[in-house]
């Protein structure tokens, strides 16, 4: 389940580059309801959006070495929870920016 506060920083993300292209008269924020006047640059708000969605974000770390630990258990191997934790760390690093640059050719 998504945490109120993890959708709100999504959002808050996403208004915060849509201000910074439209000025802040272009958007209204109302927790996560936004109403926007302009066109904007939608790849740039993905960005901002994904740079948030990953970045620091240890319930994504903690579900990613469950896995992990689950699938090594499965082989038989142990490793100490910090060394998952490390590689869940790495595996969130690789997705967020393998994303940001599929973005980063785009107008």
């Amino acid at each position: 389940m998504v945490s109120l506060e993890y959708r709100q920083k999504l959002v808050d993300a996403a208004a915060s580059e849509l201000e910074r292209q439209l000025g802040e008269d272009g958007v209204d924020q109302s927790g996560t309801r936004l109403q926007i006047e302009g066109s904007f640059k939608m790849t740039r708000v993905l960005e901002a959006v994904v740079r948030v969605a990953f970045h620091a974000n240890t319930g994504l770390q903690e579900a990613i070495g469950r896995d992990l630990t689950r699938i090594l258990g499965e082989c038989g191997a142990t490793l100490d929870p910090r060394f998952i934790e490390l590689h869940a760390i790495d595996v969130l690093s690789t997705i967020e920016g393998w994303m940001l640059a599929e973005l980063d050719p785009l107008p």
